[in-house]
């Protein structure tokens, strides 16, 4: 990828350049390269139909580059498309990383005026990510996994949110998709496209804003922005070297084919029902009553493991009480999910 120096000037007002798009091969100022990646988003709104998805959206939101893009840009575009934005933020107990990530979450939604909800892992189970990971003696990213997903949609769910908004950046998508096309998985494919359905009141849908951002936009959007991002490494973040050789050979492809990564995601959104559906059949969590694939859900199968008990259902209480503390009023009346309890 082309290097920026004093000598490039923006495509848009002849200023300095700072900032390089691979997707449109042209340098920008700070102010026209937001200008770039709020409107690339913006026609991914419109293009795969989420504008209604996200009407009052749950933003997942680690303090990284990339979901901080997200939940910038959302903001950005809240009035024009009448969104309603929920920041959320899971701190896992990982030692000073997560004492930062944290002090970095706060910051960026006092700077962008978003309300913000912390869910502490310590506080809700009792026990950290470290801790489980020891007991457990599973993968960390395995374990991280599991919970982030299911708090997000206990939050989703409990909120009345229409979506939970997930900061995927193209690259680590197109990754993910061609990983899982090689290895023939390919009911996980389906999951991967720029937005899922919601499941009765067991579980919101999923969005993915930057389905169309390449990672290093995302890393030059938060500099332009100048906005606050985690620039350190989680401790427990493996070295992936199969997702991270196709990363390389995308990328290798790209520099010979112009614009390949985003066709082939948008070919990939286009084709979606080709690809089969999980073969579980999906159900409510005998304890806890959201998503599952089998007659206790993951996350309670995993608390039973470590605590002794399936705490989801005492989460779930926890969500809708922290919810209530902020004065959200997404409700209209309880969810119907509430019967679990």
């Amino acid at each position: 990828m082309p290097t920026v120096g004093r000598d490039f000037r923006c495509s848009v007002c002849g200023g300095s350049a700072s900032h390089f798009s691979p997707a449109l091969r042209r340098y920008f100022c700070d102010e026209h390269f937001i200008d770039v990646i709020v409107e690339r988003v913006r026609r991914s709104i419109n293009k795969y139909k989420l504008a209604d998805k996200l009407k009052r959206v749950v933003v997942g939101l680690s303090g990284g580059k990339d979901s901080v893009t997200m939940l910038s840009v959302l903001q950005r575009l809240a009035n024009e498309f009448n969104f309603e934005i929920l920041a959320v933020h899971i701190n896992l107990g990982i030692g000073e990383f997560s004492k930062y990530s944290e002090q970095i979450c706060r910051e960026l939604a006092r700077k962008l005026d978003v309300p913000l909800l912390i869910l502490d892992l310590g506080d809700l189970l009792g026990v950290t990510l470290p801790q489980i990971v020891r007991r457990l003696k599973r993968p960390a990213c395995s374990v991280c996994g599991t919970i982030k997903r299911y708090l997000l949609n206990v939050v989703g769910v409990e909120a009345c949110a229409t979506a939970v908004a997930l900061g995927h950046n193209a690259d680590d998508i197109a990754a993910y998709i061609l990983k899982n096309f090689l290895l023939q998985n390919l009911s996980a494919i389906r999951k991967h496209g720029p937005a899922t359905d919601p499941l009765d009141s067991i579980a919101v849908g999923r969005v993915r804003p930057l389905y169309e951002v390449l990672e290093v936009e995302t890393r030059s959007y938060v500099k332009a922005a100048k906005l606050p991002f985690v620039e350190i490494a989680c401790p427990f973040k493996p070295r992936r070297y199969f997702e991270a050789s196709i990363k390389k050979a995308l990328e290798f492809l790209e520099d010979e084919v112009r614009g390949l990564r985003l066709d082939f995601l948008r070919r990939i959104a286009k084709n979606l029902d080709v690809y089969p559906s999980p073969s579980e059949p999906l159900r409510a969590c005998s304890t806890c009553g959201l998503i599952s694939s089998a007659e206790i859900c993951a996350f309670c199968k995993l608390t039973a493991k470590v605590v002794g008990e399936p705490l989801g259902a005492f989460v779930r209480q926890r969500i809708r009480e922290a919810i209530a503390s902020l004065g959200l009023r997404w409700c209209k009346e309880s969810p119907k999910s509430s019967q679990h309890m």
